[in-house]
């Protein structure tokens, strides 16, 4: 079986020429934001149309630093790049972030994101660069539920019957599981939790034909005695919750 990964979605750009740079040699490149990695652009980018799912309709100027309240989703590190994954309304974007320092932030977190857009190199494809958002600085304004929930230190407890999944797959049913407990209505998980504090076991089913195929992966929740209260699903194309 295949690990796990999540899909991170490059945003879409406009296409343009590649005229010949006209920067001298002797001329002082341009200064950038520690956080990324960008290496000189090879095209004119006077002729790049700079768009973003953070601010629609609008055309942004590259290097111009915008500010945003954003709600934090996940910091995915499975690619070239890290990628930043925010949520503004209901349109979600995938900002470039390379860090020693992950963020330590949960899905739900209200953030206050300085970013500002820039053309960007992929590392399988340099001679096509593209306009994409990149993180200059972030702070937390309000801990969403999932980090109020970690911080009284339920007991909650994982099962992996699935055996050669991969450490970052574990990591993302987690993430997934932490969030549908901190969010669900359900009220045998809410006593579990709150009501009643109690161990709350979830347990990740053995690989079959089905979930092979599908993606999808069943996960069963066990109070202490094993007793079944929620059965529901983790899918690799919508990797941050879980659905019923």
């Amino acid at each position: 079986m295949k690990p796990i990964h999540l899909v991170a979605c490059l945003l879409t750009a406009v296409a343009c020429n590649n005229p010949k740079s006209t920067t001298r040699a002797d001329e002082a490149p341009g200064k950038r934001s520690d956080s990324t990695i960008v290496a000189t652009p090879v095209t004119d980018t006077a002729r790049f149309v700079f768009l973003s799912n953070l601010r629609n309709g609008d055309t942004l100027i590259k290097g111009k630093t915008y500010i945003d309240t954003l709600s934090f989703i996940n910091y995915n590190e499975n690619g070239d790049d890290g990628l930043f994954v925010c949520a503004r309304n209901r349109d979600t974007a995938f900002l470039i972030f390379n860090t020693n320092n992950p963020p330590e932030l949960n899905n739900g977190d209200q953030v206050l994101v300085q970013w500002n857009m820039d053309v960007y190199e992929p590392a399988g494809d340099p001679e096509n660069p593209l306009p994409r958002e990149f993180v200059v600085d972030y702070r937390l304004l309000h801990p969403g539920k999932v980090t109020l929930l970690k911080s009284k230190k339920p007991a909650l407890e994982a099962i992996y019957r699935q055996k050669d999944l991969s450490d970052t797959g574990k990591q993302e049913i987690d993430a997934a599981v932490w969030y549908y407990v901190a969010n669900t209505t359900d009220t045998s998980i809410r006593r579990m939790i709150d009501t009643d504090p109690q161990l709350l076991q979830y347990t990740v089913e053995e690989e079959t034909e089905d979930s092979r195929l599908s993606g999808v992966f069943p996960i069963t929740f066990t109070d202490g005695t094993q007793q079944v209260l929620k059965r529901v699903f983790f899918d690799v194309e919508r990797p941050y919750s879980l659905f019923e």
